[in-house]
């Protein structure tokens, strides 16, 4: 059967390939139907290569084109409520992660969903051989290593990622494979004066149809020779088996060197350092979840190998909670935003999946790997669910987090026009929505969303106009003024909006310059840091590296009292400053004290 119909794939392939380049080069990006219908293509053509076969071809292509509904149909919902314009490329990025976390998911449990083993003769869906089982990894006896499970064979959910994962990666060989042939003979065509071609080579259309043909045939391959992907799926697995106990040494560092006093320096690191600390827990159990598709049936790293396995469990979990605690340090000042919402979500859903892998992996005796299968699949039967609903409506975070601002500005006496800006361009609709509600309450106060918008051109003038007017301390310091305003343009833009009144008029935009950069050598190791200050109760801490000769930002200073009443200048000018306990942490100005956030 696979052998009559594999030209289905190259012609799908290409249909797909035709239809993408049509969209992209006859739809406008900002209509309502275009971002929709184009997630519905590459959902429909990813169902139709990887869910249509799998059993009765009516039920495969009613799956097919549901997950393809609903994925364009969430799309044009958020573009319907929140908007692509006015928002973060975060926020655009996260939706597009998430759904293809959700679909490649459903995907790959629709394949572990139970039927009959082996097929029949004359049962075989559209793609399987007849008289032959469609799930290479199914046991002798045919029957389901899930017993106590009814409908999914959760355990295969698992091996079924990593097929539709070394698929993908056969149909992009695939694609380099082709091209490298098509220009050798578009060469040797236009060597004997045959030039189209290659002249349909170099088109969009000719790219996309012959790249959607290639891509597809690589897939349709592996779909043709399952047990060429069962064996290339072990040996991964047998490579992070060996690599497995390596991350986890160092890890297991990482956390040591935090308990004997790194977490301070750790938690007064950019918010975005949870990606870091998440990244750890997440590639931790990424190798894990590698290495028991080895194939090895009792034990992973044999019997005190397992032993000493099941004590590095709890690194993962461990390492989540450190990425919470680095995202909600910033919340309490600052509220949510769409960029700490993702990184919230994400966050928990690692910690509670990695408790519950940890918890399999506690298995004692032979049913230890199977429990870690069956785990894993769990974990993506969640995080299948969890992906799809944080962008319901109004469950998004861009929604969310222009309620959560709205409330806090709400009990502000002295709303800060950042903040307002923030949501006017970075908060889509639900922005423009709650700056209208905010207008109603504070009607002086807040400018007109127009305004709002124009700030970053107001922002660059105060920049421009204070780089060369901020004071250095102590005067006798060793640097260059060149040096330091390359330091100061390379590092500090964002902190340098803050160094004159808030305001929209041109008097504000010409007022006195309050920033101010201080030289100090904060843990006395010879190496100086550069602390910079402004209108913000948050000062940048820079260090400067001899070896590169640049400045690179290590952390940020928050002001104790959170609102400064002294002159920051005058201050410094005055060399009322010092470094505080504990070393390379707090700095005390005017007897004021600016601590890292621990």
């Amino acid at each position: 059967m696979v052998n009559r119909l594999m030209w289905l794939f190259p012609l799908s392939g290409g249909l797909y390939g035709w239809a993408l380049w049509y969209l992209l080069d006859h739809f406008d990006e900002h209509s309502l139907y275009a971002p929709s219908l184009l997630v519905f293509i590459i959902v429909a053509a990813y169902c139709c290569w990887f869910a249509i076969g799998v059993r009765k071809l009516w039920g495969d292509i009613l799956f097919s084109v549901l997950v393809s509904g609903l994925a364009a149909g969430q799309v044009a919902v958020f573009q319907h409520l929140v908007g692509f314009d006015h928002v973060e490329d975060t926020t655009v990025g996260g939706l597009i992660a998430a759904q293809a976390v959700w679909v490649a998911l459903v995907v790959a449990i629709w394949r572990s969903i139970l039927q009959p083993l082996p097929v029949k003769p004359g049962d075989a869906s559209l793609f399987q051989e007849q008289g032959v089982t469609n799930d290479p990894d199914h046991d002798d006896s045919g029957q389901s290593a899930d017993a106590s499970y009814p409908l999914i064979r959760v355990s295969q959910i698992g091996p079924q990622i990593w097929n539709i994962k070394l698929s993908l990666s056969f149909g992009v060989v695939a694609i380099g494979v082709f091209w490298v042939m098509a220009y050798l003979l578009a060469i040797l065509f236009n060597i004997v004066g045959f030039t189209a071609f290659m002249d349909f080579l170099e088109t969009g259309l000719g790219g996309s149809v012959l790249s959607g043909a290639a891509f597809a045939t690589g897939i349709m391959l592996t779909r043709e020779k399952p047990n060429l992907l069962r064996a290339v799926r072990q040996v991964l697995g047998t490579l992070y088996r060996f690599f497995y106990p390596f991350q986890a040494f160092g890890v297991f560092l990482f956390l040591l060197l935090g308990a004997l006093g790194g977490w301070e320096q750790l938690l007064g690191q950019d918010t975005s350092i949870w990606l870091v600390v998440t990244s750890a827990s997440l590639w931790l159990s990424y190798l894990l979840f590698g290495a028991i598709q080895s194939g090895t049936k009792t034990t992973l790293f044999g019997r005190w190998g397992d032993f000493v396995f099941r004590y590095t469990l709890w690194m993962a979990p461990l390492c989540a909670l450190l990425g919470i605690g680095t995202i909600w340090v910033r919340v309490d000042d600052y509220g949510l935003t769409p960029q700490r919402i993702y990184g919230s979500w994400i966050v928990v859903a690692v910690l509670v999946a990695t408790l519950w892998i940890m918890r399999a992996g506690m298995t004692r005796g032979d049913g230890m790997i199977i429990a870690l299968q069956r785990a894993f699949g769990h974990v993506a039967i969640g995080a299948t669910i969890c992906a799809f609903l944080i962008h319901l409506p109004w469950l998004d975070p861009v929604s969310i987090a222009a309620r959560n601002q709205q409330a806090r500005l709400l009990h502000i006496e002295d709303i800060n026009q950042s903040d307002l800006a923030f949501m006017a361009q970075q908060l889509g609709k639900p922005g423009e929505q709650a700056i209208t509600d905010l207008k109603q309450v504070y009607p002086d106060t807040v400018p007109e969303l127009a305004e709002l918008r124009l700030m970053p051109t107001i922002l660059k003038q105060r920049r421009d106009s204070a780089a060369d007017e901020i004071p250095v301390f102590p005067e006798d310091q060793p640097y260059s003024r060149d040096a330091l305003s390359q330091m100061m343009d390379k590092d500090l833009q964002f902190d340098r909006q803050f160094c004159k009144e808030d305001g929209f008029s041109e008097q504000a935009a010409k007022a006195q310059n309050k920033c101010a950069l201080l030289i100090i050598d904060m843990d006395g190791d010879g190496v100086d840091e550069a602390v910079f200050f402004s209108l913000r109760p948050v000062a940048a801490m820079l260090k400067y590296r001899p070896e590169e000769k640049d400045w690179v930002k290590v952390r940020d200073l928050y002001l104790a009292n959170g609102k400064a009443s002294i002159d920051i200048i005058d201050q410094l000018q005055q060399g009322d400053f010092k470094p505080e306990v504990p070393a390379y942490s707090d700095l005390s100005v005017g007897g004021i004290l600016w601590e890292q956030s621990r």
